[in-house]
């Protein structure tokens, strides 16, 4: 019998190689409730206005449009809202098609209807989508969700960027972005909508799970020259890959100045 007693708390030793400080395993869930994973929010909420400024919910200003987010995760979410509130909220897994939102709402009774922006009736189903970005300065996590044709837009593009540069790379690529605009063209004029500014892709879940920079694809003969620098970043005329080392730098800092009063989230 070993003479090693702990007071009853019988956890079995870590795995080997893990550290047993207690971040590996930790869990707030509670026996018989929702996982915390489970929520649509994570960490701050951001939002982009019709005057195309990006902001956070928590601080209710204008989001530093240098600071550099990887985009991890797309969700769609199906939920009935009445009074407000969400009364009933589903996943919709990857793959599977999207419900008829207009049977969905015909089969409601018109005291759960209200009016939108313009004042068209509405139905009390709505379908989103949810993009969530992680700060690696900080590991703070931010959720944009959207349901307009500029936002629906802007997730299709980088979607499309995301398929085509897996192919090359492979499943664990994730796009490096920055929040900014573009011009959208309606039956009002132009518009800004979301766009998602792609400065650089790394892989996660590899070695430690920390995110690794991509190497440079190989340049065809025909191709000008790109050449990483020091700091891992590709310089190069097109701006979706590499940006001036200056600007990086100055970008950075004002990311990090932004969010350094504010802990992750958990």
């Amino acid at each position: 019998m070993s003479d090693h007693h702990n007071d009853g708390d019988d956890h079995p030793p870590p795995a080997t190689g893990e550290i047993d400080d207690g971040f590996i395993g930790y869990t707030d869930n509670v026996a018989g409730q929702g996982s915390q994973s489970s929520r649509i929010i994570q960490g701050d909420v951001l939002k982009f206005g019709n005057d195309g400024v990006w902001s956070n919910r928590s601080a209710d200003e204008p989001f530093a449009s240098g600071c550099e987010l990887v985009m991890v995760k797309l969700a769609r979410v199906l939920q009935k809202w009445l009074n407000g509130i969400p009364v009933e909220t589903r996943f919709i897994s990857p793959g599977e098609p999207m419900p008829n939102i207009d049977d969905l709402n015909a089969a409601c009774p018109r005291a759960e209807w209200t009016k939108d922006l313009n004042g068209n009736p509405r139905g009390p189903w709505q379908i989103q989508t949810v993009v969530y970005f992680l700060n690696l300065e900080n590991m703070e996590w931010f959720t944009f969700p959207t349901g307009t044709i500029g936002g629906n837009i802007a997730i299709g593009e980088i979607v499309d960027k995301v398929t085509m540069m897996r192919r090359y790379r492979g499943a664990k690529v994730y796009p490096v972005v920055c929040l900014k605009s573009k011009p959208m063209k309606t039956k009002f004029g132009a518009r800004p909508r979301p766009h998602f500014e792609v400065q650089r892709w790394i892989t996660l879940g590899g070695g430690g799970g920390e995110g690794q920079a991509l190497p440079p694809p190989a340049p065809s003969p025909s191709a000008s020259p790109t050449t990483p620098d020091a700091s891992g970043l590709i310089h190069s005329d097109d701006s979706q890959i590499g940006r001036s080392g200056s600007s990086s730098r100055h970008e950075s800092r004002n990311c990090r100045q932004r969010h350094a009063s504010r802990s992750p989230s958990p």
